[in-house]
């Protein structure tokens, strides 16, 4: 027990899932804020922005060589960043919506959005879906996938990782989710409070009645990386 909490694992046990009721309570309720905002994101935010970006472009044509070069700079910029909102607000609906995984499997919907996120990446990722795992409700399926892409942000991002390797398994009643990195590493004891990455990763697991645990090594103490862990009863 000792090694397990030096190097970050978390030991489960069938007692430690929470009781469905409390989760499916939990998940309605989330559903409807989530549902909510991404109402107010996709009818209210980005139109809004899409006239306010139309409306400076089409400033800028009418005033090309009419104002000073400086002043045309500043309108360029302030176009350049009300371009960069409406990417940041589709991105968000992304994020809050999740996608119709009666069409596309979750592993699919994660690579997209990796794709999406790091389009010049060099980390290779490699995939291990056993047939099983791929068949998972909806609400299994988009833990998964949000799991998935954070564990990898944090991989690619912070970790500086060449490989990440992620396998899932459906058996015994058991949800298995594993992504491995082979990254610099972090102390797991030494966590900054509000690490909101990690906290996401743990409510998403708690909200299908899971469990995440984090293996770090970091590269001073040698062999380094990364392995994310979610366990879940299956649905």
């Amino acid at each position: 027990d000792g090694q397990l909490r030096q190097e970050g694992l978390v030991r489960l046990n069938p007692s430690d899932f929470r009781e469905p009721d409390n989760v499916e309570c939990n998940a309605r309720r989330e559903d409807a804020e989530r549902a909510l905002l991404g109402g107010e994101v996709h009818d209210e935010l980005l139109p809004l922005l899409f006239v306010s970006s139309a409306s400076v472009n089409r400033l800028i044509s009418d005033l090309r060589g009419k104002i000073p070069d400086a002043d045309a700079k500043r309108l360029q910029q302030v176009a350049g960043w009300l371009g960069d909102a409406m990417d940041t607000g589709r991105s968000l609906l992304s994020e809050i919506l999740p996608p119709d995984f009666g069409k596309q499997p979750w592993q699919q919907a994660a690579k997209n959005r990796l794709d999406q996120l790091f389009q010049t990446r060099t980390a290779e990722i490699t995939w291990q879906i056993s047939e099983e795992a791929m068949s998972i409700g909806a609400e299994h399926a988009f833990a998964a996938m949000r799991i998935t892409v954070e564990a990898c942000r944090n991989s690619i991002r912070h970790g500086k990782a060449d490989h990440i390797q992620i396998n899932a398994t459906n058996r015994g009643h058991c949800f298995e989710l594993t992504i491995q990195d082979d990254g610099i590493g972090f102390d797991v004891d030494n966590v900054p409070s509000g690490h909101f990455g990690l906290m996401a990763m743990e409510a998403r697991a708690k909200r299908i009645g899971g469990k995440i645990s984090v293996q770090s090594r970091p590269s001073a103490q040698g062999e380094s990386g990364t392995t994310v862990k979610l366990v879940a009863p299956s649905n």
